[in-house]
């Protein structure tokens, strides 16, 4: 017989605990919906993300932009409207690396001396 995951093991324990009446039903749900919490992972962070997207020509910034990560579909949207550069960037991916908590560079396009970088921060 398979053994039992610890999370497991401790649903069965609150099964047990339930069934001996060493807890009610609504105590029940509680730990179990504790449970299922812990087992998803953390949220994404609660600080507040930003996205930034940074255009370099020869060295010099050309584009600089700071946005909330909220913003993110239409704020690539916008700058790949702005700078053909932006254009072979698959804005709905990038959007699911950030709905996924990903921070850090997502994007990192260098031509010569142009430079691309759209990070989460």
């Amino acid at each position: 017989m398979k053994e039992a995951s610890p999370i497991q093991s401790e649903r069965i324990q609150i099964l047990k605990m339930l069934e001996e009446s060493k807890i009610t039903t609504e105590e029940a749900i509680k730990l179990l919906e504790s449970i299922e919490e812990n087992e998803r992972g953390p949220d994404l962070p609660k600080v507040r993300r930003t996205l930034r997207v940074r255009v370099e020509e020869g060295g010099q910034a050309k584009v600089n932009v700071k946005l909330p990560v909220s913003l993110a579909k239409v704020a690539l949207k916008i700058a790949a409207s702005l700078d053909n550069r932006l254009s072979d960037i698959d804005v709905d991916e990038v959007v699911r690396e950030i709905s996924s908590g990903a921070l850090g560079p997502l994007v990192e396009i260098e031509h010569e001396k142009d430079k691309v970088i759209v990070t989460v921060e």
